[in-house]
């Protein structure tokens, strides 16, 4: 293999778990809310001056090699932590946040490779009510933070309508150029509070327009997120993603899940108590069952 050829492996291969750990931002048991079919929602970002939310977020990533002599090499690595959002200030068209991460458990994953701030780091951050990121600290408008953190639609939507989303980065690493593609589906309303919350699905896939004939990439990503209307942000979500390097002389396969719940303020309880995604996939993607606070104060009253 020519020197030309091994540069460019290990340069993918690099690249491949901090990809996999960005893509990563299944209904059963969740009550649906009573709406018309025809009923329309605008799901947009909220903000309000001064709010703090509390995050607290899982992810896990297996990377396994094989090589020619079909001897594969597992590794799973996962990690823990949990990050705090201040609204700064916020108007009906853009929101500007204080990201800190408060905690790091486990494992020595780069929180930068996800676009989180890394611990003790503070980052600022304006997004349009739509997801758009506007300004992310100091980094780079064609680095990984500037990926919008959810794909929301441009109008108005009722259940079962999509909607699809594009972003580019630089690798910061490989300085590979990536592209990703998402498709997104409103799949039913879910009782959560004062106004719905939204389950919404998602598939898409991770390209690298400049790849060549060294090797051969298959992507795919797919999760489920719960969007609040009341709060217009996110309860919990999880990510999944797959990706498979063929080279002419081994192959990676590499499986990455990212988990979110929300831990303050508190708008539903969630049938799990913390986030602890696993790999490889074995288990279908299942959001938890959703309980209303004032379903929990009754049944404690009773």
């Amino acid at each position: 293999m020519s020197h030309r050829k091994a540069r460019v492996i290990r340069s993918y291969s690099q690249y491949i778990k901090s990809a996999c750990l960005v893509t990563v931002l299944s209904l059963m048991g969740c009550q649906s809310a009573q709406n018309s079919s025809q009923e329309k929602f605008d799901l947009v970002l909220k903000g309000h001056p001064q709010k703090i939310e509390k995050i607290d977020w899982h992810t896990s990533i297996s990377t396994k090699k094989t090589g020619e002599d079909q001897i594969s090499r597992n590794k799973i690595e996962s990690m823990d932590f949990s990050s705090r959002v201040k609204t700064i200030s916020a108007n009906d068209k853009q929101i500007n946040q204080e990201h800190v991460v408060t905690h790091k458990d486990g494992g020595s994953l780069n929180l930068n490779d996800m676009a989180f701030p890394e611990l003790g780091e503070k980052l600022k951050v304006s997004y349009s009510t739509k997801g758009e990121v506007l300004l992310a600290g100091d980094y780079s408008k064609d680095s990984i933070f500037y990926v919008p953190p959810i794909s929301l639609p441009k109008k108005p939507v009722s259940v079962g309508d999509s909607w699809s989303m594009e972003s580019e980065w630089i690798d910061s690493k490989s300085s590979i150029k990536m592209k990703m593609q998402l498709k997104s589906v409103l799949k039913r309303t879910v009782k959560c509070g004062k106004k719905p919350c939204f389950d919404i699905e998602i598939t898409g896939s991770v390209d690298i327009p400049q790849i060549n004939e060294v090797m051969k990439m298959q992507s795919e990503i797919w999760g489920r997120i719960l969007f609040s209307q009341e709060t217009g942000g996110v309860i919990w979500s999880e990510i999944r993603n797959r990706e498979k390097l063929e080279f002419p002389q081994n192959e990676i396969l590499v499986e990455t899940c990212l988990e979110s719940m929300l831990r303050k303020p508190e708008i539903v309880l969630l049938e799990k108590k913390k986030p602890n995604c696993q790999v490889p996939f074995e288990t279908t993607l299942t959001m938890p069952k959703v309980y209303e606070l004032k379903e929990v104060s009754s049944s404690a009253r009773k």
